[in-house]
């Protein structure tokens, strides 16, 4: 009985990697896709050739040692090895031709590159409408998937303790053996939602490789209770008479929150085809300025295919956030201390995460620099005020957009993302701009 019992088991295991294998190979094909869909999305580059664009799609080799919070025994459930891997892709515009462009005389030597972080369940790719954009104002564009998503390894996570910070260093520790195996001095930092948090995080750690830190609608700035409390008002969070089926269901959910149940479970469980059929109703509904046919079927399968490759990076949930996206560790209290000269916080007219929290972060930080600035008496104090103070907030608003900006409304997106890292004085005047907010 054992033979045929280990024959069964083995079958099944070898049908169950062949499946990982043909999931890694159309989420590359998905990856291709929306890399090719990105060229148009440069009409306001004038004389836009895409033989001047050059793509590379990277797998950059982390050291097991460099993840601090990461178990020594866990291994990558995609490759079953120790060894594991950060993937993304490098985005650069030949602007040799472009002698009147603001543009032109930027080069690598002189300009630090863009650096983007995605959100929860999300990849690099999510970014496809602005890299070859950005790409035109930035010496280099990276768009990273972050440790346990996208193609990146997916390690169990399992972790040395419960820690938020434990969680946070998960990602962080990868982002950093990168830039520094990439020689990148400094780098303008933008995070959306999940990964902005994370952007934050890392610039607590590591603030003198960041020229500029720009939050994409980030999530968990505010305290629970101040945003409990202006989701109320605003009209998407329960009011206190809610019935009790509400509180029920609610309680349900709390509890499932705690025990690791992630979105992507429900993906997992479910036959292929619903799966992928709830994604596609997703992104019609939520996403209205994507029309094409084409560009939703790509991303559709992109994103299906990151929610059901083994969970990893999707488990740190529970551990930095409280159910209702609340942060355990709140960056409103974070922000104003870090040694990051600029912060730009960037929102959707339309966003879940609500601009107060970044206007609420911006007088926080004028507040303390007015009161520093005030109490210097000679010169030996202003350089210390200088090392003391916290970062200058700009605020910008994306019109006619949610939370997913970078698709909703990419122009501004664009324009947003070039302003908070280059300056407004080099934006193209064809191109929208965002609302900039006192």
């Amino acid at each position: 009985m054992a033979a045929p019992r280990n024959r069964l088991l083995g079958s099944i295991m070898t049908s169950a990697s062949d499946q990982m294998r043909q999931h890694i190979t159309t989420m590359k094909e998905a990856e291709a896709a929306l890399t090719n869909f990105s060229h148009r999305f440069a009409t306001h580059i004038d004389g836009y050739d895409r033989n001047r664009v050059h793509f590379e799609l990277f797998d950059f080799s982390v050291p097991k040692a460099s993840m601090s919070s990461l178990s020594p025994s866990a291994t990558c459930q995609v490759s079953g090895s120790h060894d594991l891997v950060l993937h993304g892709i490098k985005v650069n515009y030949n602007r040799q031709e472009d002698q009147e462009h603001p543009s032109s005389k930027v080069t690598a030597s002189t300009a630090p590159p863009l650096v983007l972080l995605h959100g929860y369940a999300n990849g690099a790719l999510y970014y496809y409408r602005n890299i070859i954009g950005l790409s035109h104002y930035f010496p280099s564009v990276y768009s990273l998937d972050l440790m346990g998503w996208g193609l990146s390894s997916r390690p169990n996570f399992d972790l040395v303790d419960t820690s938020v910070e434990a969680a946070e260093r998960f990602f962080i520790d990868s982002l950093e053996e990168w830039r520094k195996a990439n020689n990148i001095d400094k780098m303008v930092l933008g995070g959306h939602s999940m990964g902005g948090y994370l952007s934050v995080a890392y610039c607590e750690k590591y603030p003198q490789h960041v020229d500029h830190l720009i939050l994409l609608s980030p999530v968990g700035v505010s305290h629970k209770e101040v945003e409990e409390e202006d989701r109320i008002k605003r009209g998407v969070g329960p009011a206190p008479n809610v019935p009790f089926v509400w509180w029920a269901a609610r309680t349900a959910l709390l509890e499932l929150w705690e025990w690791d149940f992630t979105p992507s479970l429900v993906l997992r469980i479910l036959p292929e085809e619903n799966g992928r059929d709830l994604i596609s109703n997703y992104i019609q509904r939520r996403l209205e300025a994507i029309a094409c046919p084409e560009e939703q079927a790509a991303l559709t399968e992109y994103l299906y295919l990151n929610s059901i490759l083994p969970a990893s990076g999707e488990n740190s949930l529970n551990r930095i956030l409280l159910p209702g996206a609340l942060a355990r560790n709140p960056t409103v209290d974070r922000i104003p201390k870090l040694k990051v000269q600029t912060v730009t916080m960037v929102y959707g007219d339309k966003d879940w995460m609500n601009v107060s929290g970044g206007l609420e972060v911006k007088r926080i930080c004028a507040e303390q620099n007015s009161a520093l600035k005030s109490s210097v008496v000679n010169k030996a104090e202003h350089a210390e005020q200088v090392e003391e103070r916290s970062p200058d907030i700009n605020v910008h608003l994306i019109r006619n957009s949610g939370h997913l900006i970078m698709l909703e409304n990419w122009e501004e997106f664009n324009s947003s993302v070039i302003i908070a890292g280059k300056g407004e004085q080099v934006v193209s005047p064809k191109m929208p701009q965002p609302i900039i907010l006192a």
